[in-house]
């Protein structure tokens, strides 16, 4: 079963109670693919099931593995982070326009203004609504 960004059953839910996160952990199987965003933290990562033991699932997040336990879907070696649901597509583009947003401030301000000509910051003034005094 490959799937993104949906639940079994519960497409774009992504806080489960411990019964349904169990259930959707049981139901993953190897090369599962989902998407995780959190545009507080500027991240979206991609989550795919490499091997799943008796015992563990393991996965390869944003390039490194790690494994968690099936009983309750915690991290093996870390028990306060907890495997990551799929996002909504809602949250993987408001984590996208936030990521984006930062790298145009950052390219902002790597910017030399001064080697501009005049129009051209005459122009970035008007979009941005800055009134210059003559």
């Amino acid at each position: 079963m490959n799937f993104l960004n949906t639940s079994p059953g519960r497409p774009g839910q992504e806080i489960m109670n411990a019964v349904e996160l169990k259930q959707w952990i049981d139901g993953l199987n190897v090369g599962d693919k989902w998407v995780v965003a959190n545009p507080s933290r500027l991240l979206v990562r991609n989550i795919v099931v490499l091997r799943k033991t008796p015992t563990q699932l393991v996965v390869i997040e944003g390039g490194v593995e790690h494994r968690y336990r099936l009983k309750d879907g915690r991290r093996v070696g870390d028990n306060l982070v907890t495997i990551s649901p799929p996002s909504s597509a809602e949250k993987i583009a408001e984590a996208r326009a936030a990521i984006k947003a930062n790298r145009l401030a950052v390219v902002f301000t790597r910017m030399n203004w001064r080697n501009l000509p005049l129009e051209k910051l005459e122009q970035v003034a008007a979009l941005i609504g800055v009134e210059v005094p003559a």
